[in-house]
């Protein structure tokens, strides 16, 4: 699975349900690597 061609939303349920099933840390950190770096470069949203 290529994490860059996920939108930031699955990332973060991709994120959730790996941690779920107790998948490889190795894999977590790399998603969640993925979402931190689409933090910092998302622009902030008034809601």
């Amino acid at each position: 699975m290529i994490v860059s061609k996920l939108s930031y939303k699955e990332l973060i349920l991709t994120r959730e349900k790996a941690m779920e099933l107790k998948l490889d840390t190795e894999f977590i950190r790399l998603l969640e690597k993925e979402i931190v770096k689409r933090e910092i470069h998302k622009p902030l949203v008034k809601e």
